[in-house]
């Protein structure tokens, strides 16, 4: 499906299974991780009752893990590298930092209030363009990676083929010395 600026707008059954492995990867893993942190430096048994304050620890840090990668990964996660989806801006532009943050931090907000992020992940599929909530807020939309304006990277036999292009040797100028360190003094023989 295509809107009217003519980008290829990501089919909902990739944008899904691409959330499933991001949230996997962006919330599960970081709590593992601090509940492992917690009990070790603490000492805390986590079986007892009580606040260890990790839920507030990971309200700014999972957020990090999307906002990150689709500002430096062309507006990919690694769900979404899987699926061949990335966040663009509604113009098709690249998604900055701080956009980014604020769709994922909503995004979280939603999901933990549960059943707004029922609503949030269902609500692409009375949309048009496919845009959940907190895409409509942040002014962001999934396309397919065909539209992504990206040039893939180049192998490194590749460079090294194009590093050996001929080139104009330099020649010292008359009478400059071709090096800076100080020449060598012959002993007179």
């Amino acid at each position: 499906m295509t809107d009217a600026g003519d980008v290829p707008i990501a089919a909902y059954g990739r944008r899904a299974a691409a959330a499933v492995i991001d949230l996997t990867i962006g919330m599960v893993a970081p709590a593992v991780i601090l509940l492992a942190l917690v009990t070790a430096l603490t000492g805390v048994d986590l079986s007892e009752p009580g606040q260890t304050g990790i839920g507030l620890i990971l309200v700014p840090v999972v957020p990090l893990y999307s906002a990150l990668l689709h500002r430096f990964w062309h507006g990919q996660t690694l769900g979404k590298r899987l699926f061949a989806i990335a966040v663009r801006r509604e113009d098709g532009s690249a998604i900055h930092f701080g956009q980014s943050y604020a769709r994922s931090v909503l995004q979280l907000f939603l999901l933990t209030l549960f059943w707004p992020g029922v609503v949030d992940s269902l609500w692409p599929l009375r949309q048009a363009k496919r845009r959940s909530l907190h895409d409509l807020a942040a002014g962001t939309v999934v396309v397919t990676n065909a539209s992504l304006n990206v040039r893939p990277r180049q192998n490194a036999a590749s460079r090294r083929r194009q590093s050996h292009a001929p080139c104009r040797r330099r020649r010292p100028l008359a009478g400059r010395p071709t090096s800076l360190l100080p020449t060598p003094v012959r002993a007179p023989t």
